[in-house]
């Protein structure tokens, strides 16, 4: 088993425990890599880690792994530990979620790199997963007269918000399409 795990940027949902295997991350839109460090229980057991399917490459127990190129949306982490008998095998599987977070009230489409992000520039991102800045704690957002075009999956999610978060339609029949 492992004894901990850990990544360089993200935390692990849940909070890490050697007996659980399955986990997810959130990181920021626009993180390009992050490692992974896993420290073994018993020092006679190796440990490997693959990422997006490709082959498993060894790391050193409580070292970080090699950076890990992240890709747009969804990747996918597995550790592989082998006891010291080459049988016993656990595998701890990370799924790492990019997230692009709205951090303004603006209502404008001029991409993730300039100024704050709106919602607008959310959607038009190849993100899959939308949360809003703590600073926008029941605030309403108010758009320009367009509706927001979504043609793929994508939540957005708001739960962080006590308070919410409003999206006006500024008097239109249609917010989304």
């Amino acid at each position: 088993n492992l004894s901990n795990l850990t990544l360089s940027v993200g935390e692990l949902t849940p909070v890490f425990e050697p007996s659980v295997f399955g986990y997810s991350a959130n990181v920021p839109m626009g993180s390009v890599s992050l490692t992974v460090t896993p420290s073994v229980v018993a020092p006679s057991s190796t440990v490997d880690v693959r990422f997006n399917g490709a082959d498993y490459t060894p790391v050193t127990s409580g070292s970080s792994s090699a950076a890990l190129l992240l890709q747009p949306d969804e990747n996918s982490i597995n550790v592989r530990v082998t006891a010291a008998d080459s049988v016993t095998v656990k595998i701890y599987t990370i799924t790492v979620f990019q997230i692009v977070r709205v951090d303004t009230l603006l209502d404008e489409d001029d991409g993730l790199a300039v100024g704050g992000v709106s919602l607008r520039d959310a959607l038009n991102a190849t993100a899959g997963d939308i949360d809003f800045d703590l600073s926008l704690n029941g605030q309403m957002i108010t758009l320009n007269g367009t509706h927001l075009e979504i043609d793929r999956s994508v939540t957005i999610d708001a739960s962080a918000l006590p308070n919410g978060i409003t999206i006006s339609g500024n008097g239109a029949s249609r917010v989304f399409s």
